[in-house]
């Protein structure tokens, strides 16, 4: 009957009794099933069902579990929500229906109405897709129900591990696409709940989580950890609201209680503290909770004043010393290890005499020799040594950066300036001293009249003070630098001190200074009853610069055009 050429004329009651046996289920295994599935499909494309009831037939193929056949006969009467049912049901293909719903829910062919019977077969159906996959289901769920969440979430609450295996897969997969903007809506109690099922869970990722993310109320995040007895990440949601003390009171509680627990399971005739059941885990809370507590007196030390930052590390010195003397000798060594930790981790914070003082002062100190604490006072010592090179190293390194160009200036302008010529570059007289008119030279060597140089409009007014332009470097046009010789010498006959300009802030801005030279030039330039003589320094520092670049080619004095006249036209 599947055949183009089919001539098979069968009687409608014989028909539907042959589609039935077709459709009707047996034991014969899935390969015998699939051979049923695929000859019913093959008739159905022939056309050879086209006057069969279509209620009836979808009636059969349920009963038969014939999916891909549902599927089709769905898909043409458009009840995609009953398609979506037909994927969860097979078994073989259930992980197709993430794709299919998001491609249903994204795309434009589908009305409101449809997309809506879609997303509600999804949400009666969350607890199959997150059986299938929590991790596709989550990326669906954030591409499409974001808004649906909190429904999502209420629907769940029942079965809390299956919520939990949800929440988790949603928030990796957001923190794995680093927080895009369409996944940022997540409402803060949707964070409260994750933290809370994480704190029943596993306790140990809540202070990691509630330190890379953001988004939970922080009063009412504090209230779940204190509730559940997180310590690191309650402490690290006091000190986000600025209890400095009452975190750091917390973690030194915990502290206590792990050395306790320590120092309970260690038998003194172990060797190690790891040969007890259970002491590793011990072992490795106790380094993780003295190593969050170091740095949180270090982030917040600089902050505080002296008596308070002592109030904060040597309770943490305190504790760790007298741990020494609650557990075996070789038990000892190990918490030994720890002393030199958070001695390390004050240097810096706390005066190296009141260290000294307060370690003295510990009997498991106090009543021996010095070979005792030999090897610890002694690295405390290597460690202020080093510290304390590095902080020489640094001020000197900065200092010589901050006064290097001030030196350079200074001893360039101590030497003197030598003129080209004897006589003015513009109107090329002699210039004699002893005359009337000024002289002015600039540090280019060039020489000028200052009548002559005047009438160019080499002459400007910056800040009420007249300012100076060599015209011949200008009119080359070497650059900004080169062509603003701004400072000058004037030679009068009434044989006044020279009495350079000062330097003004423009200038100073040219000559690419820092704003601490800017500012330490106004200081000087207030304490000074004298003019400023920052100008030539200012100069110098032009000068040089310019000297250093690349000069263009074109600009040579001597560069010549040879150019030749070009061919005779030659016709052909």
């Amino acid at each position: 009957m599947a055949t183009p050429d089919n001539t098979i004329i069968v009687n409608r009651s014989l028909f539907e009794q042959v589609l039935e046996s077709l459709c009707s289920p047996d034991g014969e295994g899935e390969g015998r099933h699939e051979e049923r599935q695929q000859a019913l499909i093959e008739l159905i494309k022939a056309g050879g069902l086209k006057h069969f009831s279509e209620d009836k037939l979808i009636e059969l193929v349920e009963k038969a579990k014939f999916f891909k056949i549902c599927e089709r006969l769905y898909w043409k009467r458009r009840q995609y929500e009953k398609i979506m049912s037909c994927y969860l049901r097979d078994t073989v293909r259930e992980g197709i229906v993430f794709h299919f719903v998001e491609h249903v829910l994204l795309g434009e062919k589908l009305s409101e109405i449809e997309k809506e019977k879609v997303r509600n077969e999804v949400i009666t159906n969350i607890h199959t897709l997150v059986t299938i996959s929590s991790s596709k289901t989550a990326q669906l769920l954030l591409s499409c129900f974001c808004d649906c969440l909190r429904v999502i979430v209420k629907k769940l609450e029942p079965e809390p591990e299956l919520l939990y295996k949800l929440l988790r897969a949603i928030f990796e997969c957001r923190e794995d696409e680093g927080g895009a903007t369409e996944h940022t809506d997540i409402v803060a109690d949707v964070h409260e709940l994750y933290v809370e099922l994480m704190c029943k869970v596993d306790a140990d990722k809540v202070a990691g989580y509630i330190i890379r993310t953001e988004g939970y109320r922080i009063e009412e995040t504090l209230e779940i950890c204190r509730r559940y007895d997180v310590s690191e990440a309650t402490a690290f949601l006091l000190e986000k609201l600025g209890a400095i003390q009452e975190a750091f009171d917390v973690l030194l509680e915990k502290l206590k209680t792990s050395i306790g627990e320590f120092c309970e399971k260690c038998s003194p005739t172990h060797k190690k503290a790891v040969d007890y059941e259970g002491g590793v885990a011990v072992w490795q809370t106790i380094e993780g909770v003295i190593s969050t507590m170091i740095h949180l007196c270090q982030r917040n030390s600089p902050k505080m004043e002296e008596a308070n930052s002592e109030a904060l590390w040597f309770p943490l010195l305190d504790t760790v010393l007298a741990s020494q003397r609650k557990v075996d000798q070789s038990h000892a060594e190990a918490f030994k290890t720890l002393t030199t930790q958070v001695l390390n981790g004050m240097m810096g914070y706390v005066a190296l005499p009141a260290v000294l003082q307060r370690i003295m002062q510990d009997p498991g100190y106090c009543s021996g020799r010095f070979g005792e604490i030999r090897e610890l006072v002694l690295g405390m010592f290597d460690t202020y040594n080093y510290e304390k090179t590095l902080l020489h190293t640094c001020c000197n390194l900065l200092n010589h950066d901050v006064h290097r160009q001030l030196v350079s200036l200074t001893q360039t302008a101590r030497h003197a300036i030598v003129p080209r010529r004897d006589t003015c570059q513009l109107c090329r007289k002699p210039l004699h001293v002893g005359l009337s008119d000024n002289v002015i030279c600039f540090r280019c060597g060039h020489m000028y009249h200052e009548a002559c140089l005047e009438s160019p409009g080499c002459c400007e007014r910056v800040d009420g003070e007249q300012q100076w332009t060599c015209y011949k470097c200008s009119s080359r046009g070497r650059g900004s630098a080169s062509a603003r010789q701004r400072v000058h010498r004037s030679i009068s006959s009434s044989s006044q001190p020279l009495s350079p300009p000062t330097i003004s802030r423009v200038d100073m801005a040219d000559a690419s200074l820092e704003d601490n030279h800017i500012q330490a030039v106004d200081n000087i330039r207030r304490a000074q009853k004298t003019k400023s003589r920052f100008a030539i320094l200012t100069e110098l520092s032009r000068r040089k610069r310019s000297s250093t670049g690349r000069s263009n080619l074109l600009q040579n004095e001597r560069f010549q055009l040879r150019l030749a006249p070009p061919l005779p036209f030659e016709n052909d």
